[in-house]
């Protein structure tokens, strides 16, 4: 409570002055006076303790001047004296002195916002790049559920919970456990009366982030400081406490250990100077113990090794928005737009979605579009690192003339009209040299159906999978088919050869893929008779050479070399 006593008399240093004022002109109303004086404290400690204003100038004014109009009203109003003129003019001085302080303030800060923008893009850790996304690997990089349909499963799963009338779900949140992507979600209790009667929240969920079949698990752990609690259990006032001089990115999101303990993470971040504007240099985190509501600040990269995410998703949202709009200033993104690019808002948290790369280090990711109406390509997609904050744009001539993530979720949409089911979750990834969306698939339920994989430059190459594992070799299939001539450097090719073991035909509408293993290799190669027409010949036993594009366990022929007829007119 030391910091909201603190607060409040930072919010009365107007009144004070004030006060001190009225007593110099009039001492003998220093009694009236000194009764307003504490009536107007009482309401600066009053407001801190619900809104806890940050301990800077520009967010210091408005309570300044609320305190300021309480002071003027009460002795305006209260003790003044039988002169009925000198009563409203000294209630209209303090409302009107107090209402001006705070629209004056607002204005210039407003003002100098506008005029930083372009500088307070420079404060974003950002590095801009021609090279390609990282090639999708099904082993390194797997696919996540979405979010939606985790909640779903959750939700019903409530059950489970002891006194499940008292409590809703919290915010989900993604973390890697133990090697893998998982889900994790508090409960919270739903109104104040609940938390009144309750004693602790019992626990929260874990559900895998990449198994669609995966069911959750309700994990009992007792916490006292969650989102959800009231008064001194809340744990956004026990970060305040600690912490009165930095503002809150997004809501506190809870993270688990490697011992099923719980803690909840928040971003700070200080403003630059006397503006609105994020300084996205300035960031710290606060980990809270929820038990004992215990508050450790760190820098953002120094935090506890098991937390995954010391950025919040709407951090890296803003950073997106400052990045992409405001490269030559905020008067360019009202007239002109040169440079301009508009981050999509089809994330699942905070218009970004949150991804792991073959490390388990999470990223947040968004694909970046023209800011003119109707237009659904995308110019490049950025990735930021949610412990550095580091962000980094791909700009590729790869992504040019692409589809954005709306028009690849419009491509599932349009499959499934009849079920309703609908497109979430899309994100880019390389695979056999292609950008690719990755789309998961819901039902009007939120539950999870299939994969979608989406060739992004073309909305007609598109391969689904109950697994994300089948989705991709019948993806891959599909590239094969299509007959497309994948763009794969030299040195990414693998040179092959061996004895054909088994052999298979796929037929399409279009053309037929020859699918083969050879002797003492597990892996399966695809090669369509559109690119290589005698390849429908094939059979167990030839001896052949080739170059292969090879993902996984799938490779994808680019070029025979050395195949049995070749071998033969060679002879010949």
């Amino acid at each position: 409570m030391f910091t909201m006593f603190l607060t409040a008399l930072l919010s009365s240093v107007l009144v004070i002055g004030t006060f001190i004022i009225s007593v110099v002109t009039k001492p003998r109303a220093i009694g009236h006076h000194a009764i307003a004086l504490v009536i107007a404290v009482f309401s600066g400690l009053v407001y801190a303790y619900m809104y806890m204003p940050v301990w800077a100038f520009v967010p210091m004014m408005l309570p300044n001047a609320i305190t300021l109009i309480v002071y003027g009203i009460v002795v305006g109003t209260v003790f003044a004296t039988k002169d009925q003129e000198n009563k409203s003019f000294v209630s209209l001085g303090g409302v009107t002195v107090g209402l001006f302080i705070t629209i004056f303030v607002g204005l210039i800060a407003w003002v100098v916002s506008l005029n930083t923008y372009e500088s307070t893009r420079e404060t974003i850790n950002y590095e801009i790049t021609e090279e390609p996304l990282q090639a999708f690997s099904e082993e390194d990089t797997p696919v996540q559920v979405s979010p939606d349909s985790a909640r779903h499963l959750m939700e019903r799963s409530m059950s489970n919970v002891p006194n499940a009338q008292f409590y809703d779900l919290g915010v989900i949140q993604a973390q890697e456990i133990e090697g893998e992507p998982i889900y994790v979600s508090p409960i919270e209790y739903n109104n104040f009366w609940r938390w009144l009667r309750g004693t602790e929240i019992p626990g929260y969920f874990l559900l895998s982030a990449t198994n669609p079949s995966d069911q959750p698990e309700f994990v009992e752990h007792e916490m006292n400081y969650t989102r959800g609690s009231y008064m001194g259990d809340y744990v956004t006032r026990a970060i305040y406490e600690e912490s009165p001089n930095f503002f809150h990115h997004g809501n506190p999101t809870m993270e688990v250990d490697e011992d099923g303990k719980a803690w909840y993470v928040q971003t700070l971040y200080e403003r630059r100077g006397f503006s609105f504007q994020t300084d996205f240099d300035s960031l710290q985190v606060a980990v809270v113990d929820t038990e004992t509501g215990e508050v450790s600040l760190y820098e953002t990269d120094d935090a506890p090794d098991f937390i995954s995410g010391t950025i919040s998703p709407r951090f890296a949202s803003e950073a997106n928005n400052v990045f992409g709009q405001y490269v030559h200033g905020w008067l360019n993104t009202m007239f002109g737009q040169e440079d301009v690019r508009m981050p999509n808002d089809n994330g699942t948290e905070a218009e970004v979605t949150p991804i792991f790369d073959e490390d388990g280090n999470m990223f947040y990711f968004t694909d970046m579009t023209s800011p003119q109406e109707n237009i659904e390509s995308a110019l490049g997609v950025t990735l930021m690192n949610a412990r550095t904050g580091e962000l980094t744009y791909y700009d590729g001539s790869e992504y040019s003339g692409i589809m954005d993530s709306q028009a690849a979720s419009g491509v599932v949409n349009r499959t499934f009209p009849e079920r309703e089911w609908r497109g979430s979750m899309p994100v880019l990834y390389n695979i056999s040299g292609e950008p690719t969306w990755v789309v998961s698939v819901l039902d009007p339920a939120g539950l999870f159906r299939q994969y979608a994989y989406i060739k992004a430059d073309d909305p007609d190459t598109v391969a689904f999978g109950e697994t994300s594992q089948e989705a991709l070799d019948a993806y891959v299939t599909e590239l094969a088919t299509s007959g497309d001539e994948v763009e794969t450097s030299e040195s990414a090719l693998d040179e092959v050869s061996g004895t054909i073991d088994r052999v298979g035909t796929v037929i399409t509408d279009d053309s037929t893929v020859v699918q083969f293993r050879l002797e003492g290799d597990d892996t399966s190669y695809l090669v369509s008779t559109g690119t290589f027409r005698e390849a429908a010949l094939l059979e167990s036993g030839d001896e052949i050479e080739f170059l292969a594009s090879i993902d996984d366990a799938t490779g994808t022929v680019e070029e025979m070399q050395v195949y049995p007829w070749n071998e033969e007119n060679e002879e010949g």
